[in-house]
C-alpha cells in the first residue's frame, strides 16, 4: 500500500489508505515487542504509525508505544494520567506496567 501514489486516489480513498497503514503499523509495534523482542523495529513501526495516524484520530496508545519503545517512561506515565476513556485507560496502565516490569524487550 505504501507504493500507491496518493495523487492517483480520490480523497476518501487516501484517507482509507492512511488509516489502514496506521492500523497495520500500530499492531506491528505489538508484534515487534512481544513476539520478537525487537526494540529497534518497534521504534521504526512506532514512527510509521504516528506518521500515518490522522490528526483527529482518538487513539492515544500509538503515542504511548512510541514513548515506551524510546524509553520515555515519564512522558508515557503523563500520557497515561490524562487518558480517561476505556478501553484506552486500562490498556495504557497495562502497557506501562508491562514496560516497567521488563516485559517489553
Amino acid at each position: 500500500m505504501e507504493s500507491i501514489d496518493p495523487l492517483t486516489l480520490m480523497e476518501n480513498e487516501r484517507g482509507w489508505v492512511q488509516e489502514i497503514l496506521w492500523f497495520w503499523y500500530h499492531h506491528a509495534i505489538s508484534c515487534a515487542i512481544w513476539r520478537y523482542k525487537d526494540k529497534e523495529v518497534a521504534g521504526v513501526y512506532a514512527i510509521k504509525a504516528l506518521e500515518n495516524q490522522s490528526k483527529d484520530h482518538p487513539n492515544e496508545i500509538t503515542k504511548l508505544f512510541n514513548f515506551l519503545v524510546n524509553d520515555k517512561l515519564e512522558e508515557a506515565e503523563k500520557l497515561t494520567e490524562i487518558i480517561k476513556e476505556e478501553p484506552e485507560k486500562s490498556t495504557a496502565v497495562y502497557l506501562v506496567k508491562e514496560y516497567t516490569e521488563g516485559r517489553f524487550f
